[in-house]
């Protein structure tokens, strides 16, 4: 798979995950649904979600540029979102033992980025041994 590929795809699934947790919060906000795992240390999370999955989003979107440092980027970024949605996962699952199908989306959007831009990364160094 090219660059190319793996920037649409991670591109797409970030708007997934964005959508995601647009939804969330206005779920949460504006309907008033129980906040549950809601707020980390007193933030909301769902809005902190829409900011990252933006900045994701459109990071990798510039995947295609050739420059490692985005990849770099990308994997720092991807490497919390995956940290977080395991936390999440298993607040919700074994803590809380309430199921949310938006909140396993995603975990299972981050974990999918995150093994895309470890495959974009080892692509990209490959490239670079074959020139």
């Amino acid at each position: 798979m090219d660059d190319n590929n793996f920037m649409k795809l991670t591109f797409f699934l970030g708007l997934v995950a964005l959508i995601d947790t647009i939804y969330i919060s206005i779920n949460h906000f504006v309907l008033g649904s129980p906040p549950y795992f809601a707020y980390t240390a007193g933030v909301p999370t769902a809005p902190i979600g829409i900011i990252f999955y933006l900045v994701l989003s459109f990071n990798a979107y510039y995947l295609n540029t050739q420059k490692m440092w985005v990849y770099n980027v990308l994997l720092g970024l991807l490497a919390i979102a995956f940290l977080f949605g395991l936390s999440a996962f298993y607040t919700q699952t074994f803590v809380l033992k309430f199921f949310c199908p938006f909140a396993y989306l995603y975990v299972i959007i981050s974990i999918l980025m995150f093994i895309l831009i470890i495959l974009a990364n080892i692509n990209q160094n490959n490239e670079k041994k074959v020139i």
